[in-house]
């Protein structure tokens, strides 16, 4: 039998028009925030924007039972105000970052004359890293930052990679992956 929800979980959720008794929430210790399940393939589509804010308001990872539940949800969790003014905040510092490593010309994707992959290649290759070496594109199209070789990745590798996808993919999705073979 599966155990409550929290009160202000229910609460938020039947706020966002979902049914909480469709949704299991546990505590990731290994991540330090809770994963919030939602199992329900019925989820409308049009509960994601205030299910976005809801996730934003506490530190969490929401789960959907689809793919095109989980992709609609994060484009949601994309397009909400707060992260809009973030990215605007965010996209301020690249640039002067940008410009001080000479980098604020750096062509942006262009999805029509590239691929997402060849983008990628091309972000590695101008920061001095071989094709495939620090970065891939998932099936979610996103690129990840995945280095075949963690321990060689400077957190100055890791500023200049996020400044230039930043700046020249602002509306592509990016992630960081790590792998720990002492978990």
């Amino acid at each position: 039998m599966k155990a409550p929800l929290e009160q202000w979980l229910s609460d938020g959720l039947a706020n966002c028009g979902v049914d909480a008794r469709l949704v299991e929430s546990e505590w990731s210790d290994l991540c330090q925030h809770d994963v919030v399940t939602f199992a329900d393939a019925n989820l409308p589509p049009s509960s994601l924007p205030a299910l976005a804010a809801f996730s934003l308001e506490f530190s969490s990872q929401f789960v959907f039972a689809t793919d095109e539940l989980q992709t609609a949800f994060e484009r949601a969790v994309w397009d909400d105000p707060k992260m809009v003014e973030l990215r605007g905040i965010y996209q301020n510092q690249t640039q002067q970052h940008l410009e001080l490593l000479g980098l604020s010309d750096f062509p942006r994707f262009d999805p029509g004359t590239e691929t997402l992959k060849s983008f990628a290649a091309r972000v590695e290759a101008i920061c001095g890293f071989a094709s495939g070496q620090m970065l891939m594109v998932d099936r979610y199209d996103r690129i990840v930052l995945a280095p075949t070789r963690p321990q060689d990745l400077t957190v100055d590798d890791v500023s200049k990679l996020m400044a230039l996808l930043n700046h020249a993919a602002p509306d592509t999705a990016f992630t960081v992956m790590a792998e720990d073979s002492s978990i």
